[in-house]
């Protein structure tokens, strides 16, 4: 019977793919604190956050905007 210690397997394959060069930056740094388990869901946190802030950012204009 094999035994895997899937800690270590997790911290080979978040090394292996931010040693990779291809997730770097703000991807990575989603990766490594856990919010995304690989390159695509850091890309839909990354748009789903971009997407929230120009709503909120038209919010505000919209209202700033109306109060003249």
């Amino acid at each position: 019977m094999v035994q895997v210690d899937f800690s270590e397997e997790e911290r080979m394959r978040r090394d292996t793919v931010s040693g990779s060069g291809t997730v770097g930056g703000i991807s990575g740094w989603l990766i490594q604190m856990g919010f995304a388990g690989d390159e695509k869901q850091a890309n839909q946190v990354l748009t789903i956050v971009l997407i929230g802030v120009l709503v909120i950012t038209a919010i505000i204009a919209w209202r700033a905007l109306g109060s003249f």
